[in-house]
Formats: structure tokens, C-alpha cells, sequence
């Protein structure tokens, strides 16, 4: 994930709102952080609007709010993070525990 993790009113448009959450299935394969979905803050006119693709859309739209409820997982949890680390041409991982390889 990104390092700097950041307020809701600090957002700006580009920015990250990762999702972690505890899925329904126990079946289901876990990932870093327990990381489950992001989407591209926009705020646009409701302050919330974001960019990105939900199951129950099926494609890239945009959504009046970043907030849904998922019938996949529970317990969710937003991340807020700003990319101006990559906008600065940083771009490496920023977690001890899942480094990014080089190909």
C-alpha cells in the first residue's frame, strides 16, 4: 500500500481509498492486509464520488459515493491514501512484510 495514509477531508482527486474487510466465504483467498477492493477518489458534487468497479456493476463507473455495502465482505474498513508519493516518481513498497520485486 501506499505509506501515507491520510485523513477523508485530505483527499484530493486521484487519491486511494483501499477497502480491507473479513469475507463472508472462508473459502476465499486472503489477501495482504486483508485488502478487498480500492477505488479513485473524484469528490465530484457529493464530496464522495469515486471511480471503480463493483461487482454488482460489472465495469468501470462512477459512483456517487466511495461507501457501499458488499455482499461479499464485512467489516470493512477505508483506507485513505494519498498518491503523491508516485506522483513523485517513488515507487516501491512500503510494507516490511510484502516487498515488491523487480521482474
Amino acid at each position: 500500500m501506499l505509506p501515507e495514509e491520510i485523513s477523508f477531508n485530505k483527499l484530493k482527486p486521484g487519491d486511494l481509498i483501499f477497502y480491507s474487510a473479513t469475507y463472508y466465504n472462508p473459502n476465499r483467498k486472503v489477501h495482504p492486509h486483508n485488502m478487498t477492493h480500492v477505488e479513485i477518489f473524484l469528490g465530484g458534487e457529493s464530496g464522495e464520488e469515486s471511480l471503480g468497479s463493483r461487482i454488482s456493476s460489472r465495469s468501470v463507473q462512477i459512483f456517487d459515493s466511495y461507501k457501499f455495502v458488499s455482499q461479499n465482505y464485512y467489516n470493512v474498513v477505508h483506507h485513505y491514501k494519498s498518491i503523491d508519493v508516485w506522483l513523485k516518481g517513488i515507487l516501491r513498497s512500503y510494507c516490511s512484510k510484502h516487498y515488491w520485486h523487480s521482474p
